[in-house]
Order: structure tokens, then sequence, then C-alpha cells
């Protein structure tokens, strides 16, 4: 999918092919940036794992600063990490430990009130730019493995290709740009018709290929 099909489809689907209304492609392709982001929210599609290096006795780590780059080099299309799934530490090259997710003041109460140094067990947020790990990193060699969500880069020319949603996630980008120009439109009307097709078509695709699964849903 190229940036200029984004713009066809959602010009098509809000019945300005011509650009009678929208006259300036530019508005189109905000909305239609903006309508990527809404899908990797949705469809948590941009799910990647970065192995990165922890500090001795460092706690916190910026998603900005010690994830986005790892990501990026990866190498992946992102200008943002949207959110941390999960962290494993890498005690050895045969050995990933799952680290429990834990409430900032749990973390705070029961493994920051006196800080040591030892295998981390547990990790949590704090607001949305930097996690936690506790204890602190014994050592100077050690690497984690954070499953993590990115928001893409924005595609700017025409030629730019889609390479961070795939096919067919990428169908439902027309549906939410058209929905948020109607937004902005003040169309009530064609708003709520967009995100209700946007919805049925989402959960249709997310039904044969879920971002998400357990082993057994009765536990």
């Amino acid at each position: 999918m190229l940036l200029s099909d984004y713009i066809y489809l959602t010009r098509r689907l809000l019945r300005d092919a011509n650009g009678r209304f929208w006259t300036n492609d530019s508005d189109i392709v905000k909305y239609v940036n903006l309508g990527r982001d809404r899908v990797v929210v949705d469809t948590v599609c941009t799910r990647v794992n970065a192995v990165m290096p922890v500090t001795q006795g460092q706690e916190g780590y910026s998603l900005a600063t010690n994830v986005l780059p790892v990501v990026q080099a990866l190498p992946a299309p992102a200008r943002n990490i949207m959110a941390v799934l999960g962290v494993n530490f890498i005690q050895t090259a045969t050995l990933f430990i799952p680290l429990k997710r834990v409430a900032w003041s749990e973390l705070n109460r029961a493994l920051r009130c006196n800080p040591f140094q030892g295998l981390p067990v547990a990790w949590a947020m704090q607001g949305l730019g930097e996690f936690f790990i506790a204890p602190l990193p014994p050592g100077p060699n050690y690497t984690i493995e954070v499953d993590c969500i990115y928001l893409p880069n924005n595609l700017k020319d025409s030629t730019d290709v889609e390479t961070a949603i795939p096919d067919p996630l990428s169908e439902l980008v027309p549906l939410m740009a058209a929905r948020l120009a109607s937004y902005y439109e003040q169309d009530k009307a064609r708003r709520d018709d967009f995100i209700i097709n946007y919805e049925m078509e989402k959960n249709m695709m997310l039904a044969s290929m879920p971002p998400f699964s357990v082993s057994n849903r009765y536990t």
C-alpha cells in the first residue's frame, strides 16, 4: 500500500475523488497518519521484541531514550514506543526470565524502599514514558528483552510505502482516516457510519488472526 493508495481510498469513502471539497491532499495525509496510529492501537500489529542492555545499579529506563533506538535498529519504521507489554531478564544466552508486571505503587513498596542489587524479578511503568525493574541489575553485562508496540513513522510523499501495518490490516486505515475527516468536518452522521464499519471490518479480521491468545480460555 502506498500513501497515494491511502489518499485515493480515503477520498472515495468521503465521496470526494475529484478533490472538490478536500482540495489539498495535505489534510487527507494528516488523517491517514492519524488513522494509522489508531489501527496500531487497535490491532497491536507493530509488536516487536527489543533486546537492550541494562546498566548495573540502574532501575529506570526511558522508552524514548533506551527502547526506541533499539527498535529503530531492528530495523522498524518507529517514531515512538506506544506501550511495553512485557520484560524478560536475559540471565544467560539460553535463560530468558519473564519479569512479573506489578503496579508502580507495589514495586515502590516492596522492592524500592531498601534498594539492593540482584537478579530482577519485577517491572512496572511509571507514567507512560519510563519503566523500572527491580531488584537493581547486579552486573554490567546483562540485557533485557522488551516486548513493545511502536507507532510508525508518518508517511509524507505519495510514493511512500506502508511498511509497518501489514495487509489486510492496512485496509482499515482509509476507514479511520475518513472517520477523522468527518469528525473534523463535524459531519456526525457520516462519522458514526465510518466508525461502525471500521469496527465491523476490524473485528472480522482479528477474529481470524487475534493479536493476543491464551493457551486455555478457562484458566
